[in-house]
């Protein structure tokens, strides 16, 4: 756009200032227009117009928005570059667990895992953050694979069953990630993992309060009332269950060890029958990992 001599004088000029001031001929009032002066003609009317006001694209707000969209890019492709590195450091622990034993040091995990421990310090902060972080992981999915068992039998009996072969299926699939996880977050009284473990009983507790209720409507009989001993069945058969299959756990191997199936069927008879009863029979519908296999899912 080609402007008049006048604009030329304009921008050559010595800057506006308040009030009425001419400069080659031309008036710069105080009136501002989107933040500009606006000139007139002397002698003119102030509602005329000498040239027509140019308007500027707002460049500045479109430069800003395209760098704060460059920025979240980067920060979401770091993101989850992180997720991922952290994911993958979790399995490379689980695995040097499963192959070192539940006592391993963070330099042994660092070089069964082919990097540096300062890697897994920039992520998890020292061995109780990685140790707490495992046991998350560890427990959300045995929570997971649980739930799964008790919807696999519309049977209370089978259904609890279930429940306690796949615990002891996954505990057995990996012992020394077990007691790296579930029994060190176990004994500690306080921190993230000890409250992810209680948020875990607390749950599996609901669970085998509904199955206990199912099992006594199956059998035509009323729900305890408040203040029935028979509520305490739910916590001491989480105990029962946790005790009984540690102790299976730490039972030497061989020809003569229980399988994980008839353990689950004879802990079970004694939680619904008594000692003098005849054990559950469970059908095994579970497929969790054996022993020689890692457990890295």
């Amino acid at each position: 756009m080609r402007l008049p001599p006048t604009t030329t004088a304009l921008r050559s000029g010595p800057p506006a200032t308040a009030g009425r001031e001419s400069v080659a001929s031309v008036t710069v009032t105080s009136v501002s227009f989107e933040g500009q002066a606006r000139p007139r003609e002397e002698g003119t009317s102030p509602g005329r117009t000498l040239f027509p006001q140019p308007r500027v694209p707002d460049t500045v707000g479109s430069v800003k928005s395209h760098t704060s969209s460059l920025r979240d890019g980067r920060h979401a492709r770091w993101d989850e570059h992180r997720r991922l590195r952290r994911r993958a450091l979790l399995r490379a622990t689980r695995e040097a667990v499963h192959d070192l034993g539940p006592h391993p040091s963070m330099e042994e995990i660092a070089a069964h895992a082919g990097t540096s421990k300062s890697v897994f310090y920039r992520y998890f902060g020292d061995k109780a953050g990685l140790q707490e972080a495992v046991s998350q992981e560890a427990i959300a999915l045995m929570e997971r694979r649980l739930l799964e068992a008790v919807g696999t039998s519309s049977d209370p009996r089978l259904a609890l069953g279930a429940m306690v072969e796949t615990y002891l299926r996954m505990a057995d699939s990996s012992p020394h990630v077990y007691a790296f996880s579930v029994q060190s977050a176990h004994g500690q009284q306080d921190g993230a993992d000890a409250q992810t473990l209680h948020g875990f009983f607390e749950r599996m507790h609901q669970t085998l309060e509904e199955r206990l209720r199912a099992h006594l409507a199956a059998a035509g009989r009323e729900a305890p009332a408040d203040g029935d001993p028979l509520l305490l069945w739910p916590t001491a058969a989480l105990g029962m269950v946790k005790a009984a299959g540690e102790a299976w756990l730490s039972a030497s191997g061989g020809p003569g060890r229980a399988t994980a199936e008839q353990t689950a069927a004879q802990i079970t008879g004694w939680l619904l029958n008594g000692l003098t009863g005849s054990t559950t029979s469970t059908t095994s519908t579970t497929s969790a990992p054996s022993r020689t296999q890692r457990s890295t899912s």
